[in-house]
């Protein structure tokens, strides 16, 4: 079966079963002296009815030739815009763990994927097809990254940092500490940051720069994403902070909570590509935030169904949702 195509996803609407509609939130963009555009929010969602097997969403990715991956608790899903199709252990032996915390897809179609128990690389994009390579031995992987340089980085689950260059393990550092770390991200300059629920640091040079206690006690360093400004944005319980480092110096700029700002706590944050940022919170809701418009409340309650575990912005600027509960979000604008 043939993925949507790039420059129209989901183009068979027809054939579609998922849940659709059209929600119109007063994010406001400036057309003149006194004049304002609302813009509205189309979002589509997919559940077991679907076919999406009832589980954690972990990540998400778009590979380039179009489908959707899903890293799940009950091994990887394959989305084509009609069917979702899973890849398990007993489809998939290399796996070794239907648990799959992470999915990177390579601009030359390859495909990354992070177990419990495998760190995989699939080059043609096809688990099942028998092409992989495996890195390390039974490697336990928590997340990958991968810097604007190309250079892939993978977080074990035993707080290993395992950097891949050519097909080979190039490098491995251990991140100081008896915390586990649960994310990775590389901000515009690639110094990337290792956080857990209750610390982080900063890679420069082989060398971890610690993120300072008194920091720490004001935000939640496992919840944050890279600041196209540079930096990173980081959450703290309902609010979000700038963070930026020069020299070692660390500084948190709070960014303002006006408008429908998440009124429960904070799991998930991703910056898109025109500069709005989004958060994912604990009660399932999802919110936009603009600086000249302030926070908007995008979700209606009727999609709020477990908390948000991850977002992701596709080549089209798609956003997509994933949730504790097995359903998966796309919220595009209309106009």
């Amino acid at each position: 079966m043939r993925p949507f195509a790039s420059s129209c996803p989901f183009a068979r609407v027809g054939a579609l079963t998922a849940t659709c509609l059209l929600m119109v939130v007063a994010t406001r963009s400036s057309r003149g002296a006194g004049e304002t555009e609302e813009v509205d929010f189309v979002i589509r969602s997919w559940d077991r009815r679907e076919g999406l097997p009832v589980a954690v969403i972990n990540e998400i990715q778009r590979a380039p030739n179009g489908y959707l991956w899903l890293a799940t608790q009950k091994g990887l899903v394959r989305f084509d815009g009609d069917r979702f199709k899973l890849f398990d252990v007993q489809s998939n032996p290399e796996l070794r763990t239907n648990r799959v915390n992470t999915v990177g897809a390579d601009a030359s179609g390859g495909l990354w994927v992070g177990t419990f128990g495998a760190a995989l690389y699939y080059p043609d994009g096809r688990p099942g097809a028998g092409n992989f390579e495996e890195f390390g031995t039974h490697l336990p992987v928590q997340t990958f990254t991968v810097s604007s340089e190309g250079q892939v980085w993978a977080l074990s689950t035993s707080n290993e940092v395992i950097q891949i260059a050519n097909g080979k393990i190039v490098d491995r550092l251990k991140i100081p500490g008896d915390q586990s770390v649960r994310a990775i991200l590389s901000d515009k300059q690639n110094e990337l940051m290792f956080s857990s629920p209750s610390g982080a640091a900063l890679l420069r040079d082989t060398q971890f720069l610690p993120l300072p206690a008194e920091i720490v006690a004001k935000v939640k360093p496992n919840v944050a994403c890279q600041n196209k400004q540079g930096g990173f944005l980081v959450g703290s319980d309902r609010d979000v902070a700038h963070l930026t480092q020069t020299e070692g110096k660390f500084q948190l700029t709070a960014i303002e909570s006006s408008g429908e700002a998440p009124q429960s706590a904070i799991t998930v944050l991703m910056e898109d590509r025109t500069g709005r940022l989004w958060a994912g919170t604990r009660q399932g809701a999802v919110h936009c935030f603009r600086p000249e418009t302030g926070w908007r409340q995008v979700t209606p309650r009727r999609l709020q169904t477990g908390y948000i575990s991850c977002l992701y912005e596709d080549a089209e600027g798609l956003i997509w949702v994933g949730t504790t509960s097995g359903y998966l979000h796309q919220i595009k604008l209309a106009k």
